[in-house]
């Protein structure tokens, strides 16, 4: 929601920062929506490198502590150049995050249920992701811009909290094994021994 809410209105966005003289809040949005699509292909490499538990959690983080820091500088005489910084850093780790969008659900879902889940998962997304774009707008001009900015860093710090305590770790693993994660996790909560759970705890 963040993403399509900030990213649709950078220009304007800009502008409610002191820089509406034609051509910095254009120059901006430009170098900030660059950056969201070159971001992409480290992401993907860092997620394969490091796993997906790390490229999650702390791209969760930085992006909201980022848009929590431009709340806090919104209505200041801050420089172009600092504004531009930070939604960089925001754009690039937010970029990060969400690839995990075409990874996660693949491995976690079993097999006979993937399709549908990731058809529903891609449904539930863009309903989300029309939410911030038309609901955003109505929040800049109602609340001002470093409430809607402190929103979208709460909503991002909210996602940090819930993947800190229910992302699960999938790297290196066959999807047999990410898909069989849940099966595992009930088996032992159920203490029934079986062939199927000693295989998997091993």
């Amino acid at each position: 929601m963040p993403t399509f809410g900030i990213g649709t209105y950078i220009p304007e966005i800009l502008a409610q920062f002191g820089f509406a003289d034609g051509s910095k809040e254009y120059l901006g949005s430009a170098i900030i929506n660059i950056v969201y699509l070159v971001g992409l292909l480290p992401a993907l490499y860092l997620i394969e490198k490091y796993g997906r538990r790390p490229t999650l959690i702390w791209p969760f983080l930085i992006s909201g502590i980022a848009l929590i820091a431009l709340g806090a500088t919104s209505g200041l005489d801050t420089p172009f150049s600092l504004i531009l910084l930070l939604f960089i850093i925001y754009g690039t780790f937010n970029t990060a995050m969400g690839a995990h969008q075409w990874i996660y659900p693949n491995e976690l879902f079993p097999t006979h249920i993937r399709g549908t889940a990731m058809g529903f998962i891609t449904g539930v997304t863009r309903f989300a992701s029309a939410i911030g774009t038309f609901v955003f707008p109505f929040i800049l001009g109602t609340f001002g811009l470093a409430v809607s900015l402190y929103i979208c860093g709460a909503l991002l710090f909210l996602g940090f909290l819930i993947s800190l305590f229910m992302a699960p770790e999938t790297k290196n693993m066959s999807l047999a094994e990410t898909s069989a994660m849940n099966k595992a996790g009930n088996l032992k909560e159920s203490n029934i021994p079986s062939s199927e759970n000693v295989m998997l705890n091993e």
